[in-house]
């Protein structure tokens, strides 16, 4: 009986870190606490945020930036071959991937556009909070990763219309083998199977 009310008072403590955790992100984000789900890595709440969107319909259309990260280009290349069209929208001269271009290119059977907020390699900064108002025109959840944004501009959930955020905590001194997904409210992923 010892051994099990011991155990028992460290998993609600590692609970009560946790909720701690999830409720200071969720205040310095603006958005509610049931809004975090922690996942393995920022690459795992990426491949949620577009396996999980693009799963909800029977035909899905899938948009990304012509810049993205490996692991939502990875991503959209296993949802390609499992029959979901994807549109990757190249960016400009400079990089960047612009609200209009992103907007051409939706469709009716658009699940999701996924767009980096900073790009890991050039520190380009792309127009999230247009292409977010795009997409927000349109009815379709737009997914920020925002992994590379801390520390360089403010992340802006509401701001940007972002329906799904990721970040990675060990960017800014945090654990390494957690990432962070964000989901809005009325958001609706499906659970890879």
């Amino acid at each position: 009986v010892k051994h099990g009310a011991g155990v028992h008072a460290e998993s609600r403590a590692a609970r009560a870190v946790l909720d701690e955790a999830r409720a200071r992100l969720a205040a310095a984000l603006g958005i509610d606490d049931d809004e975090v789900v922690f996942t393995g890595s920022g690459t795992e709440a990426d491949n949620l945020a577009l396996r999980g969107r693009a799963w909800t319909s029977h035909a899905p259309h899938v948009v990304i930036g012509g810049t993205e990260h490996e692991a939502v280009r990875r991503t959209a290349r296993f949802l390609a071959s499992q029959g979901c069209a994807v549109t990757e929208v190249p960016p400009d001269g400079e990089g960047v991937v612009s609200a209009a271009s992103v907007e051409s290119a939706l469709r009716e059977e658009t699940a999701i556009v996924s767009v980096m907020a900073v790009n890991n390699e050039v520190g380009t900064l792309q127009p999230v909070a247009a292409i977010g108002a795009a997409c927000a025109r349109h009815g379709i959840p737009f997914h920020v990763d925002a992994v590379q944004a801390p520390g360089r501009i403010v992340i802006d959930v509401k701001g940007w219309s972002a329906s799904l955020l990721t970040l990675s905590p060990h960017k800014v001194g945090g654990p390494k083998g957690v990432g962070v997904l964000v989901v809005r409210r009325g958001v609706k992923l499906q659970p890879a199977t």
